[in-house]
């Protein structure tokens, strides 16, 4: 049976399916496509789409090594079962990665601390580097990291707040299901229902103003939006989380 790994001098022999599946999964996770890790990585194109495929089970050492380097890993680690655990949890990278919550994790639990504590957080299927936002990885490399901070990544769903946030922006939320917080005007996760059933719950993101102290309003910015524009009263248990930073994957990060 093929080793893994095995370093020939300036050839590294290993299994092309999981090198190829690692790094599916390292793109994915950054946000890179194939086009951009050969530009990134100073490799050919053809070169990573033979990985990709598979079709390369001894690749040059030089071009493991670079690749390795782009995703701040080791030759090795590129080809373990768990890159893309220690792309996360290596050293000096601990604050840095952010799980990608889905509906149905916000829907179950409100935030994803509670269903991914520990080594458990291994079940998280996606994470993403933090939102090149100087203040939100501060804030998170303070905590240690992303789920002690109670910071998780989720997909804007919609326009809501177009212009400045778009369906399929990044949202950078701080959880307030377990912290709390006094909460201030900025823009905030809202929890929608238009049923009792679990998939008739909707996340979407809404500017929140405080008023005479204590009540809290929301509201759109999109001018087609269909329910309006106008401010309307919330209950505070609707509120899922504060926006901390929001990155555009096409341009650059703009301010919460």
């Amino acid at each position: 049976m093929q080793n893994r790994i095995a370093n020939t001098g300036k050839l590294m022999l290993v299994s092309p399916k999981l090198l190829s599946d690692n790094l599916k999964k390292l793109m994915e996770a950054r946000g890179i496509n194939s086009a951009q890790l050969a530009r990134e990585a100073s490799l050919q194109p053809s070169t990573i789409g033979r990985i990709l495929d598979g079709s390369i089970a001894a690749p040059r050492l030089s071009t493991i090594k670079a690749i390795a380097l782009r995703f701040g890993l080791e030759p090795e680690e590129l080809v373990s079962d768990d890159a893309i655990y220690k792309v996360r949890t290596g050293r000096y990278r601990t604050g840095e990665w952010v799980p990608l919550a889905s509906t149905k994790d916000l829907a179950i639990t409100g935030y994803l601390g509670n269903l991914y504590a520990g080594d458990e957080s291994k079940k998280i299927k996606k994470w993403l580097p933090p939102c090149p936002d100087k203040k939100v990885l501060d804030f998170m490399k303070e905590k240690l990291d992303a789920l002690s901070a109670e910071v998780y990544a989720y997909t804007a769903p919609d326009d809501a707040l177009s212009p400045n946030i778009k369906s399929g922006d990044i949202l950078y939320v701080q959880s307030l299901m377990l912290s709390g917080i006094n909460y201030k005007d900025g823009i905030y996760l809202l929890r929608f229902t238009s049923g009792d059933k679990l998939e008739d719950l909707y996340f979407s993101p809404r500017l929140v103003k405080k008023v005479n102290g204590s009540l809290l309003y929301a509201r759109a910015t999109a001018k087609d939006w269909p329910t309006g524009t106008s401010w309307e009263q919330i209950d505070p248990n609707d509120i899922m989380g504060l926006v901390l930073g929001i990155y555009r994957r096409t341009s650059e990060p703009i301010q919460a």
